[in-house]
């Protein structure tokens, strides 16, 4: 049974966003996108650091990544919307879920503005670190919340857990870690240790994204005949 009420001309009183099974198939096509996007640009970011940055340039795969990752952070708006409607009220729904919408529209300003030179690397990076923090917030809780669910499939749940605790936590070693000294040993074990979470939990974001896709491609928790099954659902748990 569905856990939330559209509110007026079939908006999410939440978002303001139009809810219903339009939404829900916009969003799984936007989640499938946001997987690609984010695969390709992950590649091209591995090819920025493999062949431009030791030759000083020309950063060709760097502006495909910025681009790319601006139009990553523009799909991943609608998921995050219809996801956020099948949470209850409170405070993840009411206040979490617009800040992760408004995170992903930040970044895809910030990526766009670095691209056109409107904006300098050094603020666009913040802007997108700081984005990508309320983001991992998002989908650590969202995830969290969505489980106590028993029709949430428990693959997608579990990913989004991992990858939001996993974000957060090389996050916050390597801020710890800009604290210490230059060249010092302990700055570079910190960035080593809140590296290698933080950037395996960043690849894996297009993984959710798929199989965000798959659940959002069945019908919502309100339109399951009574007595039914979610379609697929079990393969998924």
């Amino acid at each position: 049974m569905s856990t939330t009420t559209p509110g007026p001309a079939g908006r999410d009183p939440a978002t303001g966003l139009r809810a219903g099974p339009l939404s829900r198939r916009r969003a799984a096509t936007c989640a499938d996108a946001a997987a690609g996007v984010g695969t390709t640009s992950g590649l091209a970011l591995g090819l920025m650091f493999a062949i431009e940055v030791p030759t000083d340039g020309p950063f060709v795969f760097g502006a495909t990544n910025d681009v790319l990752g601006a139009a990553f952070n523009l799909l991943v708006i609608p998921v995050y919307a219809e996801l956020g409607s099948e949470l209850p009220p409170g405070r993840t729904r009411d206040v979490l879920l617009p800040a992760a919408i408004g995170a992903g529209a930040v970044g895809a300003a910030s990526g766009t503005l670095l691209v056109a030179r409107v904006l300098p690397f050094a603020p666009s990076t913040a802007l997108s670190t700081a984005a990508i923090a309320v983001q991992a917030v998002w989908m650590l809780v969202s995830n969290d919340r969505l489980l106590r669910r028993p029709d949430f499939p428990r693959r997608l749940g579990r990913l989004g857990r991992v990858i939001g605790a996993a974000q957060l936590l090389g996050g916050a070693v390597v801020g710890a870690g800009l604290a210490l000294p230059r060249g010092s040993l302990g700055r570079r074990a910190a960035f080593v240790v809140g590296g290698l979470p933080g950037v395996a939990a960043w690849a894996l974001w297009p993984a959710w994204f798929y199989l965000a896709a798959r659940y959002l491609d069945q019908p919502a928790p309100a339109e399951v005949p009574a007595g039914g099954d979610r379609p697929g659902s079990a393969g998924e748990r």
